[in-house]
């Protein structure tokens, strides 16, 4: 249900690992995206190893595009003040720091109709 982007042209790459039952490390230059203003990069290897060298983004997006308001490791939050990092560290580690249902993390306080809405609403995509 998020939204799954290479931009270094291992978009095959890192559909495998995001379809794979077994888990697996997605490749520098993936973007994930579950809601419009949160977003996860892969970052090249010692980035920031806590991080398993993702890097976390909190967006302002609008009609215009979009506007980083915070980037970085364990520090960003979200608008509601939730850490990226604190979510995403207790995703087991064969799950490469992703969260679902089954992998560890803290389950969202929001339902999938919810999440499909909030896609669905992005102002950034032409409807």
């Amino acid at each position: 249900v998020y939204y799954l982007k290479n931009f270094l042209g291992k978009q095959e790459e890192a559909t495998k690992v995001a379809k794979s039952e077994d888990g697996g490390v997605f490749p520098v230059g993936t973007l994930i995206q579950l809601v419009p203003m949160e977003a996860m990069v892969k970052r090249k290897k010692g980035f920031n190893p806590k991080t398993k060298d993702w890097e976390f983004f909190f967006l302002e997006t609008s009609a215009a595009g979009t506007k980083i308001k915070k980037r970085g490791g364990e520090e960003v939050t979200n608008q509601f003040g939730g850490n990226c990092f604190e979510c995403h560290n207790k995703a087991e580690e064969k799950w490469d720091r992703i969260c679902s249902d089954d992998h560890g993390c803290d389950k969202l306080p929001i339902n999938r109709k919810f999440i499909l809405d909030f896609q669905d609403r992005d102002p950034r995509c032409d409807k």
